[in-house]
């Protein structure tokens, strides 16, 4: 028959792994105050800055525990909230999710020299609003529905027929829009805090472009725009057990 663990029991043992493991990634060996250390690392680690306020209060409880033990019971015995909660947060501290957790999907891509009517057609079939502008091996920029309405704008004096104009028509206006390069492997709470800071900044990150190295060097493996981040929510506010 399995052991019933106590709140307390579980409490204890996931800020014990939490310590453990921000212990080692900061100095193995080097023993500095839980408060301290949650100081030092957040500012390399946006899980532990998300949840910096939370875990230390949770330090106090287990303080609490620790501290004011009894023969057969303990005085601060958690609520079954808390222990999910700290739970939850160990397994994004220990395992954080990142980008390949997304849904990989095809990136569709344009050079300089694709005829602007193919581009806006493809946005229409497939339902897309920005893509990557490549040239040769290299992201040179992002051509999205609003740079192309920014182009239609400067041309309203005279109004194209667009059959004949390429993207080097437009680019110059493409050249406005923000956008992000990474890789696979970066953290979701990384792209997240990259789409807060550009707010934050009084910009907007139209997106961001995965590649292997995470500079702008072909492949594009994926992309990842406003859109996405209810997903990327959910990922990161996922319950534990789910």
């Amino acid at each position: 028959m399995s052991k019933v663990y106590s709140n307390s029991e579980l409490f204890l043992d996931a800020f014990n792994q939490i310590e453990q493991h921000l212990s080692n990634r900061f100095r193995p060996g080097f023993h500095v105050g839980f408060a301290e250390l949650v100081r030092r690392m957040q500012a390399q680690d946006v899980v532990v800055k998300r949840f910096a306020v939370d875990l230390r209060e949770y330090a106090e409880l287990r303080n609490a525990i620790v501290h004011n033990r009894r023969a057969n019971f303990v005085i601060a015995e958690p609520h079954d909230e808390v222990v999910k909660e700290i739970l939850r947060i160990r397994d994004l501290i220990l395992n954080p999710p990142t980008i390949k957790a997304l849904p990989r999907r095809e990136v569709y891509t344009v050079t300089r020299k694709t005829l602007l009517v193919d581009a806006l057609t493809t946005f229409g079939k497939e339902g897309f609003t920005r893509c990557p502008v490549v040239e040769e091996n290299r992201v040179t920029g992002l051509l999205t529905a609003r740079s192309i309405a920014r182009w239609l704008a400067s041309m309203a004096a005279n109004f194209p027929n667009l059959n004949g104009y390429t993207i080097e028509s437009v680019f110059p206006w493409t050249q406005k829009e923000k956008f992000a390069v990474v890789r696979g492997d970066m953290q979701l709470h990384g792209v997240y805090e990259l789409f807060k800071g550009q707010l934050h900044s009084g910009g907007s990150l139209q997106a961001v472009l995965i590649t292997p190295s995470g500079k702008p060097i072909l492949p594009v493996h994926g992309i990842i725009t406003a859109s996405d981040l209810p997903g990327i929510f959910d990922l990161l506010d996922k319950d534990q057990g789910e």
